[in-house]
């Protein structure tokens, strides 16, 4: 007579092995990576800044060029939202949408988040080098830094690989980058290993006569699972700006920093004011530096705000917010500034903010 109770447990454990087996290599396929590091830099040709002159950037969340036909699962509450990924035909149409927005403003330095690399929701699309295909080689220098890259998530709105990265190109030339880890949420290792690991995106631009300017990318906790998560993450960009003025170095920081300016709290609806705070921590940046959009342009009293974001809910008929801004020394010139609007409000959920500045 067979021992079934034997059959049955080694059957038992052979699925546990099966499972230990998958978990390790789903855990061994996501990134990890160092406090501080250097960033993926591509250089080509190009000349060098000159003190005085004029340099545009463009800052935009690019939403991975899904477009605004959908509403995914993480932008209703408990992931609700029916949509988990856009189509191949949205996404060509959103970067090459996007392309054209680029060459109309040309700008000189553009700072791009959420752009994906390697990712099934985008069919493994590297996706700067896509948009740099469309701008025919009008950046020759490109850094970028991975926030979120696993070969598989089990996640069962995702059940394939991810790659997310913030990204700069720049018509100037770059000398070095470097990724700096931001501040995170304590989960457990497994979970840690394959949710978004934030970070800033710096580089380094060498100024004639000897001279630097540090750029800062960054897209910061979008839902802060504690109090102080944001306002840690800020920290972090303080100290990194801190470092590059100690050393006689201007900054643009630039990015969507999923927070809201003074005022536009209270006019948002309840159910939309759930991931933000009242006091608000973006309140001492506009007193310590120069900010684009400014105080001005984004309080609801103004006659049309700056809002940059355009939320995938069905319950959001236009831009209703503020949540990306560029930020530089107050005693770096502003010469001109501009959230674009026109042509750009169906490419992302985000749009592209840009400030013409004098290199000190």
């Amino acid at each position: 007579m067979c021992d079934l109770a034997k059959f049955s447990g080694l059957g038992l454990l052979g699925c546990f092995l099966i499972l230990l087996l998958l978990a390790g290599w789903v855990y061994q396929g996501a990134a990890s990576f160092d406090p501080v590091m250097p960033a993926r830099l591509a250089k080509g040709e190009a000349r060098i800044l000159s003190q005085g002159q004029s340099l545009k950037v463009m800052n935009w969340n690019v939403q991975y060029f899904a477009g605004k036909n959908y509403v995914f699962y993480y932008d209703l509450p408990h992931y609700a939202g029916p949509d988990t990924r856009p189509s191949p035909e949205d996404i060509e149409q959103s970067l090459s949408s996007a392309a054209r927005i680029i060459d109309d403003e040309a700008p000189d330095i553009l700072l791009l988040q959420e752009v994906d690399e390697g990712a099934s929701r985008t069919d493994g699309q590297d996706q700067t080098e896509a948009l740099q295909g469309l701008l025919k080689g009008r950046y020759p220098f490109k850094a970028e830094a991975f926030y979120w890259k696993a070969r598989f998530v089990p996640h069962p709105k995702i059940m394939g690989s991810v790659g997310m990265k913030l990204v700069i190109l720049s018509k100037y030339r770059i000398a070095t980058a470097t990724r700096i880890a931001l501040p995170r949420a304590q989960r457990d290792a497994f979970t840690d290993r394959l949710n978004l690991q934030r970070c800033l995106l710096t580089a380094e631009l060498p100024v004639e006569g000897g001279g630097r300017l540090v750029l800062i990318n960054l897209h910061l906790e979008a839902f802060p699972e504690t109090p102080d998560l944001l306002a840690r993450q800020l920290q972090a960009l303080e100290t990194t700006i801190a470092a590059a003025q100690n050393q006689g170095a201007p900054f643009i920081a630039g990015g969507d920093f999923n927070l809201l300016p003074p005022g536009q709290y209270d006019v948002l609806p309840d159910h939309q004011r759930t991931l933000y705070r009242m006091d608000g921590e973006m309140a001492p940046l506009f007193e310590r530096y120069t900010v684009v959009p400014g105080l001005a342009e984004t309080h609801p009293s103004h006659p049309a705000p700056w809002y940059t974001h355009f939320p995938n809910d069905p319950d959001v008929t236009g831009p209703d917010r503020t949540l990306d801004y560029l930020l530089f020394p107050k005693e770096m010139t502003l010469q001109s500034k501009q959230v674009r609007t026109q042509g750009a409000i169906r490419i992302s959920d985000h749009l592209p903010v840009m400030a013409t500045v004098q290199v000190p």
